[in-house]
């Protein structure tokens, strides 16, 4: 999910299955967390999940992929995705009981239906205001139902990875991040395993770059918000391979 309408869109981020088909380190990433996603779709859904929302749906392609991948029948799907094309696209592929709605996470918009299973899958880390997109999740999740987050791990030792990795690799992988400086500060925390949302210029309506994003906090603010207050029940707490990738599974309360 693009957060950003003034950032262009690339051929990539319209036809997404082509960063899961690349011969890279970076196609082995996605693959590894794509089975991630499988592997706790298979151990956390029953047979009576039958309705699922995905925000940050972008063209489809996870639901596509989950539909094909789970054996009983979602009733109902939606997906939510702030850029049009892409709604457009996830459209045109025809998926059985779906229906896709540009929808921005930034702007907290009160429920007008619930989910048994709501998931946001890598999109969290592109958003300007997470307290916002989180609060979208949490209301669209019925009483009992589950809520499944998927973020990357830009921490620590497997963020330093990260940073050097992209770099070569892409052109250009971080605008203009490091436009005004703080690399060696930034490399830095990361060697000493500490926060780096200070990084982040704030006031924006999304990041394209994962740096600065640290799941660290955004888990701190649901457990604060919601966990601690009765709203959710955290089920579990993942790391993909080589810890690339988190993923949080909550109950939502009765």
């Amino acid at each position: 999910m693009r957060n950003d309408p003034s950032m262009p869109t690339s051929p990539e981020t319209l036809v997404h299955e082509t960063t899961y088909r690349k011969r890279n380190p970076v196609g082995w990433v996605h693959r590894n967390r794509l089975r991630a996603v499988a592997a706790a779709f298979d151990r956390y859904l029953t047979q009576s999940v039958t309705s699922w929302l995905d925000a940050g749906c972008s063209n489809g392609f996870i639901v596509e992929a989950m539909v094909a991948h789970r054996l009983a029948q979602f009733q109902r799907i939606a997906g939510f995705d702030n850029t049009p094309g892409l709604i457009e696209r996830a459209r045109a592929k025809g998926i059985p009981n779906a229906a896709f709605a540009v929808f921005d996470l930034n702007t907290v918009q009160p429920a007008t239906e619930r989910f048994a299973l709501v998931t946001c899958l890598e999109t969290l880390e592109h958003v300007g205001n997470i307290e916002n997109a989180i609060a979208n999740l949490v209301d669209r999740v019925e009483a009992g139902g589950l809520l499944l987050l998927s973020v990357p791990n830009e921490t620590g030792l497997p963020g330093l990875v990260k940073l050097a990795g992209r770099a070569a690799v892409r052109r250009n992988p971080y605008d203009d991040f490091f436009a005004d400086g703080g690399r060696a500060r930034y490399v830095s925390r990361l060697l000493l395993n500490r926060r780096i949302d200070g990084f982040r210029k704030s006031g924006r309506g999304g990041y394209g770059p994962h740096l600065g994003f640290d799941y660290r906090t955004m888990e701190d603010h649901l457990r604060d918000t919601y966990v601690t207050k009765g709203v959710l029940e955290r089920r579990a707490r993942e790391i993909t391979t080589l810890g690339m990738n988190v993923l949080l599974v909550y109950r939502k309360a009765r």
